[in-house]
């Protein structure tokens, strides 16, 4: 199997530099952005197609699903959604 992409919308929150280390420790992974706003987001996705997105609860105080959503819809064709 070969190195899945994974895109991430940075975080302030406790913990986040452990996650890029185990992130960056994993053979399997490789990160492929790191997003720090929803527009950014966007490009990367749109640029690297990950497998994975990593994203906070809520980034800039607004809720980050409908992002990682939107994303989804970018990445993924709609008719393989499951």
């Amino acid at each position: 199997m070969g190195q899945q992409a994974v895109l991430l919308i940075r975080s302030t929150e406790c913990g986040w530099n452990n996650l890029l280390a185990v992130l960056a420790s994993m053979p399997d992974a490789c990160i492929v952005g790191q997003a720090t706003n929803g527009p950014q987001a966007v490009t990367l996705a749109t640029a690297h197609h990950p497998a994975v997105i990593i994203a906070p609860a809520k980034l800039n105080d607004v809720a980050t699903l409908p992002l990682v959503s939107h994303l989804r819809e970018r990445i993924v064709p709609a008719e393989t959604h499951g």
